[in-house]
């Protein structure tokens, strides 16, 4: 006997984009993994309205849903999709206003795949792609609620992004929240590919920089939409040395940037990486990573124990100071979600 799924059904069909007959891509993959540069290609695609910023839709759409008056709602909800184009989103915003008042208990997921498929044919466009980090944390939802929705996951190896994140930051947390996250999305990531093996793409940053063409011509494939090498012609975006910045003199993908970690980390921030890091899919995806064979001294792996030890607290303490500032319940409520995915609930 099937599980009940009168409380789904409802926004399975609601969250159809009927007008669009391409549907919508979702790029997602940790900090510094070729989300933005991905989104550009898309940039290049003529049909394609890719929205390069990252909005905030899923991490507040319980909240949205609360808004009881449909003027308020649809605002809100336009501001969290953070549209660059001014103009494009204050024609989107009165649409969504007209659009809710209308239809008043339309559900807070549906008003945003309505906003968007407003926005994708008012541009002229026949399909929508957006990238952020957080996308793999709702994956499941995505997926499950959007029938014609795909999701591309960009896989790096954790070595390099703390590497970059210690370029771009070296103040800020650079191992224990953001290697759980890491492992928590990869879990999260092996399980939807055996789930929505037609509709979730992973692919690792190493080779799409090492071999653009062959890695872009699989992922429009998974699209269903021919593939040009023009649109490979992009700025070398996000460089981790300087601020986010999504231009560049230099142009097309750059792989000078492949595990240069053991240029900026020190033996004992290594160390710290591999015990905080998940084995199995690390020597799946990653059986040949340069700094394998290396000989580790005592001393360094009891430093890296120690600092291992020690991060929670500093960690917790960021955590605590993030909650005083503004929209205190959101953040309350993400932190116990990225609780509970950690420890190894669902990925709803």
């Amino acid at each position: 006997m099937t599980e009940p799924t009168s409380q789904l059904e409802p926004a399975i069909n609601k969250a159809n984009t009927d007008q669009l007959e391409i549907g919508p891509l979702f790029i997602c993959g940790r900090q510094h993994s070729g989300n933005t540069v991905t989104a550009c290609v898309f940039e290049r695609v003529a049909n394609c309205l890719s929205v390069n910023v990252e909005g905030l839709f899923f991490e507040q759409r319980s909240l949205i849903d609360r808004i009881k008056d449909p003027t308020e709602r649809a605002k809100r909800l336009v501001d969290l999709l953070k549209f660059e184009d001014e103009e494009l989103a204050d024609r989107t915003k009165h649409w969504l206003i007209d659009w809710q008042n209308k239809t008043p208990d339309a559900s807070a997921l549906d008003c945003y795949c309505q906003a968007m498929q407003f926005a994708t044919l008012d541009s002229g466009k026949e399909f929508w792609v957006r990238r952020a980090t957080s996308y793999i944390f709702y994956a499941q939802e995505i997926l499950t609620l959007m029938p014609k929705a795909r999701v591309l996951y960009l896989l790096r190896n954790p070595h390099d992004v703390c590497a970059s994140k210690k370029r771009r930051n070296s103040k800020r947390d650079r191992y224990l929240g953001w290697v759980i996250s890491w492992n928590r999305g990869m879990r999260i990531a092996l399980d939807l590919e055996k789930k929505f093996p037609d509709r979730f793409l992973m692919k690792r940053y190493e080779d799409m920089v090492s071999m653009p063409e062959q890695v872009f011509k699989e992922i429009f494939n998974f699209m269903g939409l021919p593939f040009s090498e023009d649109y490979l012609n992009v700025p070398h975006v996000n460089r981790s040395e300087k601020e986010y910045t999504r231009t560049s003199e230099k142009r097309g993908f750059n792989a000078s940037r492949l595990y240069y970690y053991k240029e900026v980390l020190k033996p004992v921030e290594i160390q710290v990486v591999d015990m905080l890091t998940w084995k199995e899919p690390m020597n799946e995806y990653y059986p040949d990573m340069p700094h394998r064979d290396d000989v580790i001294s005592l001393s360094t792996r009891i430093l890296a124990l120690l600092t291992v030890a020690w991060s929670p607290f500093p960690f917790a303490w960021r955590q605590f100071r993030v909650l005083f500032e503004d929209d205190m319940l959101w953040r309350l409520k993400r932190l116990f979600r990225r609780v509970a995915l950690v420890l190894g609930g669902s990925s709803r």
